[in-house]
């Protein structure tokens, strides 16, 4: 199979002729994976982990004081919507952090109305189609459009604390937040597909509404402020001819069921040292059948800690549980981080594309 039919066919909950395979990693790890495989660049790295999808986003082409937000983790400055980030090491490698918050002390929708949100001509979206024929020089993958945030975007702009109230005391200008971005985020989305017919396969979508000890807001307040919005995301996704994926750390769990009502395909990174989160038998058991996963090894008390024996068996086990029946693409429960060994790494791939249902 190729890696699209390989994905195709597991997210249609069916065994493809291996598991599907994903990969997402700090700088830090990416260059220590390339020196350790004795390979020098991110795409050969990708083909020898046997990472089967491929992410496209549009060039950014606006202001150069500005930059887009593909390469947050990279780079430090201001980024498209205004926010700004700044480096902090840490004992294993560096993050880019948030250090202002363009709308913190914005008061009504004039306001709003006023900021300089970004522009859709600060995008060449040809260039997603010489990003997939340089992937298709040696395969048919997958292809990912990187899409949108809703709930995350917002409050990268208006601060955690601020716009929590918001969603309570201020749903107004909430709302007029959550509008700006899908507006925008739509544009880009549909520009993407326009310039590319039908070499898109998938939407991503990123919000983090869930921590590991529970959802950062209520079940009531998520339905009324953030699920209009994202159903409005799925349905344009599908309306399309796209699937779509969902990324939400943390204990995700109490708006499993609300996401399968609105059309999610696959949800990742599926976090299961997160408390409460479903253990892999039983998230299988209750919603294996109408949902995909992305994700499952975890990085936290896993693959970092664990010998590469115990890694190997982990990963068989994360398959022959998730990937029966298909809807399973095996990948680490969030970036790799610098303190994992390329030996563990490997242990996990290596043991994935060898493994036989």
């Amino acid at each position: 199979m190729t890696p699209k039919i390989r994905i195709k066919t597991a997210l249609e909950h069916k065994e493809p002729d291996r598991i599907p395979i994903g990969y997402t990693g700090t700088p830090e790890v990416n260059n220590n994976l390339k020196k350790y495989l004795k390979i020098t660049s991110d795409k050969d790295l990708f083909k020898r982990l046997g990472v089967d999808y491929r992410f496209v986003f549009p060039e950014y082409i606006g202001p150069k004081d500005l930059r887009s937000e593909k390469n947050w983790l990279d780079f430090p400055g201001k980024d498209i919507w205004g926010v700004e980030r700044r480096t902090y090491k840490n004992a294993y490698g560096e993050y880019q952090e948030i250090c202002k918050h363009p709308l913190k002390d914005v008061k009504d929708i004039e306001e709003l109305e006023k900021y300089p949100w970004p522009k859709i001509e600060w995008f060449d979206f040809d260039n997603i189609n010489k990003q997939i024929d340089e992937f298709e020089e040696d395969n048919e993958y997958w292809i990912v459009l990187s899409g949108a945030s809703s709930f995350e975007q917002a409050w990268y702009m208006r601060g955690m604390e601020q716009f929590l109230m918001d969603l309570l005391v201020n749903p107004d200008i909430a709302n007029k937040i959550l509008e700006k971005i899908y507006d925008f985020s739509v544009s880009r989305i549909i520009e993407s597909i326009n310039a590319t017919k039908d070499r898109i396969d998938m939407i991503w979508f990123c919000d983090d509404v869930a921590g590991q000890t529970g959802m950062f807001i209520s079940l009531d307040t998520w339905r009324k402020m953030i699920k209009p919005w994202a159903k409005k995301y799925y349905s344009l996704s599908h309306d399309h001819g796209k699937k779509t994926l969902y990324h939400c750390c943390g204990t995700v769990e109490p708006i499993i069921e609300d996401l399968i009502e609105i059309g999610l395909d696959l949800l990742n990174p599926i976090q299961f040292s997160a408390k409460g989160f479903p253990q892999p038998e039983i998230l299988k058991e209750r919603f294996g059948s109408r949902l995909s996963f992305l994700g499952g090894m975890d990085v936290q008390t896993v693959l970092p800690f664990y010998s590469v024996e115990e890694i190997k068996k982990e990963t068989e086990k994360l398959i022959k549980i998730l990937g029966k029946n298909g809807g399973y693409i095996l990948q680490t429960s969030h970036n790799i981080q610098p303190d994992t060994s390329p030996e563990n790494i490997m242990a996990m791939y290596d043991t994935a594309l060898k493994y036989t249902y």
